[in-house]
C-alpha cells in the first residue's frame, strides 16, 4: 500500500498543474491581502484573514479537478489495467489514490494557513490583533481556525463525492461539472441570510 501511495504522490508532483497550483495559490493570497490593505472599505482585512485570503476556494477547485482526473485518466489511458495485473487489488488502488488526495489537501491547507499568518504579520499586522474578540465567536484566531476546519471538511466531502463519480465515468468531465455544481450549491446555501 505504501508503494502505491508513493507512486501516486510522485505522479501528482510531476504534473505541471501541481507547480502552477502552488504558485497560483500563493499569488491569489498575496493579491487578496494587498486588496484588503489598499481597499479596506471594500474588503475588510479582518474578514479577508478569517477566510485565509480566500485560499480554500482555490484549493477546492484544484482538488475537484485532481480528484476527478486522477482515476478517470488512468481508466481512459489504460494504465489502471497494468496495476491490476500486478498483485494490487482495485480496492487498494482506490484507497491509495484517495489517501494521496487527502495528503495533498492537508498539505495545501497547512501551506495556506502558514501563508495567511505570514501575510497577516507582514501586511496587516497593525490593522487588527489575533487576540481581538469578535462577536459570538471568541477571538479572531479561534474563528479563523474554525472557519478553516469547516471549509476543509466541506472540501473532504466534495473530494470524496467527486472521486466516487470519477469511478463511475471513464471521462473526468462529468465528475468535474458535478463537483463544481455541488460547490456552487454549498456556497449559495452557506451564504444565504436566514
Amino acid at each position: 500500500m505504501l508503494t502505491l501511495i508513493r507512486q501516486e504522490i510522485y505522479k501528482l508532483i510531476k504534473k505541471p498543474s501541481f507547480l502552477v497550483f502552488w504558485i497560483g495559490l500563493t499569488t491569489c493570497q498575496v493579491v487578496v491581502a494587498s486588496c484588503a490593505l489598499r481597499y479596506p472599505k471594500v474588503l475588510r482585512p479582518q474578514s479577508a484573514f478569517l477566510n485565509s485570503f480566500y485560499a480554500p476556494i482555490v484549493i477546492m477547485f484544484y482538488m475537484i479537478a485532481v480528484g476527478s482526473t486522477q482515476l478517470s485518466s488512468e481508466i481512459q489511458f489504460g494504465t489502471l489495467k497494468s496495476l491490476l495485473y500486478r498483485r494490487y487489488s482495485s480496492t487498494k488502488i482506490l484507497i491509495s489514490k484517495w489517501l494521496t488526495l487527502l495528503l495533498c489537501a492537508v498539505t495545501a491547507y497547512v501551506g495556506s494557513l502558514i501563508v495567511s499568518l505570514i501575510l497577516k504579520a507582514l501586511l496587516l499586522n497593525n490593522r487588527f490583533s489575533l487576540n481581538e474578540s469578535i462577536t459570538q465567536h471568541g477571538k479572531i484566531w479561534q474563528a479563523w481556525l474554525l472557519t478553516n476546519i469547516s471549509s476543509f471538511l466541506t472540501m473532504l466531502f466534495l473530494m470524496s463525492f467527486v472521486f466516487l463519480l470519477a469511478t463511475l465515468f471513464v471521462n473526468s468531465t462529468p465528475a468535474i461539472i458535478t463537483g463544481v455544481s455541488t460547490l456552487d450549491c454549498i456556497i449559495k446555501v452557506t451564504t444565504q441570510k436566514m
